[in-house]
């Protein structure tokens, strides 16, 4: 048994060591895109699975700022798929933890449906009522160590990675994503996924 006190002090190891986790994390990913040693596999794997890991991965996080989170496949979408479905969820828990970490009220939503002009791609979008971006950091959202401004760094921590690997390993797949943006409204972005 442990005081109030105590559980405290564990709650917040236990938070500053996921967040360390995840800035390592991120810089690896970012080393490897870098360096051109990113492996794409194409596997055959189960869609509702992975999101299912993915979702179980973030809820807590959603929870933990009381925010309504919504995931939602298509039922149209076979489950059986073929392609990485590693990079798939990376991309997915990079995007779900910047909305969780950007929304402080409201909600956030992932969908995935096939998408209209490409039978071989997924069309993810991951949408929230977070804090948006402003017009002047849009131009470098992607880039490496890129944040909307100092503040956001000192305020959200992170690295400033997360998009800029998404964007990466997007590129070596084959893919793309692209967001839409309000400040104070939220943002949505939109993956396209071989």
């Amino acid at each position: 048994p442990v005081s109030e006190e105590q559980r405290g002090w564990v709650q917040a190891l236990d938070h500053s060591g996921r967040l360390l986790r995840d800035i390592l994390d991120d810089i690896l990913d970012f080393t490897r895109l870098e360096s051109g040693r990113v492996a794409v596999e194409a596997a055959p794997f189960s869609l509702r699975e992975r999101v299912a890991m993915v979702e179980a991965t973030i809820r807590p996080a959603m929870e933990r700022k009381a925010l309504a989170f919504t995931v939602t496949v298509d039922p149209a979408l076979p489950d059986g798929l073929v392609g990485d479905a590693g990079k798939l969820g990376q991309i997915l828990l990079n995007l779900l933890g910047n909305a969780a970490k950007f929304t402080h009220s409201g909600g956030v939503a992932l969908s995935v449906a096939p998408a209209e002009a490409s039978a071989d791609r997924l069309r993810i979008t991951v949408a929230d009522s977070g804090i948006g971006i402003a017009p002047e950091a849009l131009a470098h959202i992607f880039e490496p160590f890129s944040q909307a401004d100092g503040s956001v760094a000192r305020r959200f921590g992170g690295s400033g990675l997360g998009l800029a690997v998404c964007r990466g390993l997007l590129d070596v797949l084959g893919g793309s994503i692209e967001l839409e943006t309000e400040p104070g409204r939220g943002t949505i972005f939109t993956v396209l996924f071989p």
